[in-house]
């Protein structure tokens, strides 16, 4: 096996893979809540910043958090 076909299955074998559907799924549900809750938006998935690995697309598998950054309406900060 050449080393190019060992790094290939490497990545493979740590790419999130189904989990990416569940966590975009989970991360816009969240964001919806704040929005309602802070700026009477429903259905919005608006003002969140993702950040942490899942952000910076460096997520392994078995990730297990979501970092997420809410941005506040002015008149709360």
């Amino acid at each position: 096996m050449e080393t190019s076909e060992i790094f290939d299955t490497l990545l493979k074998n740590l790419k999130v893979g189904d989990t990416s559907e569940s966590v975009a799924a989970r991360r816009d549900e969240i964001t919806k809540v704040l929005n309602k809750d802070f700026r009477s938006k429903d259905g919005s998935t608006e003002h969140r910043l993702m950040i942490g690995s899942y952000g910076r697309h460096t997520a392994i598998k078995g990730v297990s958090d979501l970092d997420l950054i809410y941005i506040l309406p002015a008149s709360l900060r």
